[in-house]
């Protein structure tokens, strides 16, 4: 049986600090569960999670916010919270893949967007609702699940 640690950080979302959250608006607890003996990634994989008010958005080209988090070896390594520079199509996928993101989880995206993350190479998780701390443990231990992409628009 694995060993299971409980790590609680409680940290503001909103304005960018690197690394961390913070806003003076409203705060999340994240709380990160990781195995003492879990199987162990040698790659760090950057998520951005699309985000609003502390929740998967449903668009995400439209979201207030991407919470960045790197993982590594079961644990969350690193986070920033950051805005959203503008819905302009094309931009986004660069302005993510230029930070460094490898997947996007996110309620819904449109077919333009997904095309050019493709092209980037970033892995697409779409249907994904919730809060971003759920989100966050699901991605830790391997459990998330995506589905049906909430945006329809091309």
């Amino acid at each position: 049986m694995r060993s299971q640690k409980k790590k609680t950080i409680n940290k503001s979302v909103g304005e960018e600090k690197v690394p961390g959250f913070s806003s003076p608006n409203f705060q999340i607890f994240i709380i990160f569960y990781y195995f003492d003996d879990c199987e162990r990634r040698d790659k760090i994989i950057r998520y951005a999670i699309s985000a609003n008010q502390g929740y998967v958005s449903p668009h995400f080209g439209r979201c207030q916010k991407y919470v960045l988090i790197d993982i590594e070896n079961g644990e969350v390594t690193s986070g920033q919270v950051i805005d959203n520079p503008g819905h302009s199509p094309g931009f986004i996928p660069k302005f993510l893949h230029d930070k460094g993101v490898n997947c996007i989880v996110c309620g819904g995206i449109g077919k333009q967007a997904a095309q050019l993350l493709e092209e980037y190479g970033i892995e697409v998780i779409t249907g994904v609702e919730g809060s971003v701390e759920s989100v966050i443990q699901k991605l830790l231990v391997g459990t998330i699940e995506g589905g049906a992409s909430f945006c329809h628009h091309k």
